[in-house]
């Protein structure tokens, strides 16, 4: 007899656990959300820092080809410009000018030349400028492919494939709690780290500099 009530114990726990284990209509139980950009740790991220894809400045160090650089990068509407180094940086303006730096003759003096809109070289240029030459482009939800979840050493990751005005890039987000400690660039073949953003833009990466000649092609 009280081997059968251990038994009818035994049977009885059982099914509780069980009950317990499933939704009142019977369902099982909901898992983990499906990782979306709505509720991806990336945009929390940007959110809580004031970033939007019409303005902001980033600056960062960067591990890019083998080589190491201090990378600058601001935008403002369609006003765009980034910098890797004094003989290094690009602007486009509001209509599609595009800025860069050259060298004057042999000397190899420093100089800014100018792609009016509309030329060959400008068209080529200014989705990439705006895009930071694929170094970082800030995603949101037009712009996202796909967003996956893993882990990078001791980091949480999310890695986001995007694409904008026909730049393409991945890019994977390195999160420690809720911090983001590096990016690494798949496309540019680099890492981000020493990140710092700004929600409003540096004048200073995207302001129209003097030309010293003007190349039409």
């Amino acid at each position: 007899m009280k081997l059968r009530k251990r038994l009818a114990a035994v049977l009885l726990s059982a099914v509780m656990i069980l009950t317990g284990l499933t939704a009142c209509d019977g369902t099982a139980p909901a898992g983990p959300a499906e990782l979306t950009w709505q509720n991806s740790r990336t945009k929390q991220y940007f959110d809580a820092k004031g970033i939007t894809a019409q303005e902001y400045t980033l600056t960062a160090d960067m591990m890019a080809s083998g080589q190491k650089v201090e990378l600058k990068y601001a935008i403002k509407g369609k006003r765009a410009g980034y910098e890797t180094a004094a003989d290094s940086k690009l602007r486009v303006d509001a209509d599609g000018n595009v800025y860069l730096i050259g060298f004057r003759g042999s000397n190899k003096e420093l100089e800014w030349w100018q792609y009016p809109a509309g030329s060959q070289s400008a068209e080529s240029y200014a989705p990439f400028i705006r895009a930071c030459e694929g170094y970082f482009m800030l995603p949101d939800a037009e712009s996202i492919g796909s967003i996956a979840a893993g882990e990078y050493k001791d980091y949480y990751t999310e890695t986001i494939k995007l694409h904008r005005n026909g730049v393409y890039a991945t890019y994977t987000y390195c999160f420690e709690g809720s911090e983001l400690s590096c990016i690494l660039m798949e496309s540019a073949g680099g890492m981000m780290n020493n990140i710092e953003l700004k929600p409003t833009a540096d004048e200073a990466v995207i302001a129209i500099p003097p030309v010293d000649r003007v190349i039409n092609d």
